[in-house]
């Protein structure tokens, strides 16, 4: 099972990750720069599970809050539907929306 790949550096990172296979249950980490909801949704139905950072502007409705625990960090805990022409094009899964801030440097 390939789960990684080097390549020349003109070769999109996007493309090369759409053709990864993952092992069940994999935890797939992407760069906010590679928002793909149509891929996303189709690793999400495959039982994958996805971690990224959202672009600022990212368009969502919360739809859930979580309680968290502040005194570790994690600052709120959210259900979140993806909102826009493209999302709901393809039936764009709920999410959950993290928000953690770091004790030490105080970053979130």
């Amino acid at each position: 099972m390939q789960t990684r790949q080097v390549t020349h550096g003109h070769a999109s990172d996007f493309s090369v990750a759409r053709s990864l296979q993952f092992p069940p249950s994999s935890i797939v980490v992407c760069d906010r720069d590679y928002l793909d909801h149509a891929w996303f949704k189709s690793l999400t139905e495959r039982g994958f599970f996805i971690v990224t950072r959202p672009k600022k502007d990212a368009i969502y409705n919360v739809k859930q809050r979580h309680r968290v625990n502040r005194k570790q960090g994690v600052t709120s805990d959210q259900t979140i539907l993806f909102d826009g022409v493209k999302p709901r094009q393809i039936g764009m899964p709920l999410m959950r929306r993290i928000g953690y801030r770091d004790a030490t440097t105080g970053k979130h």
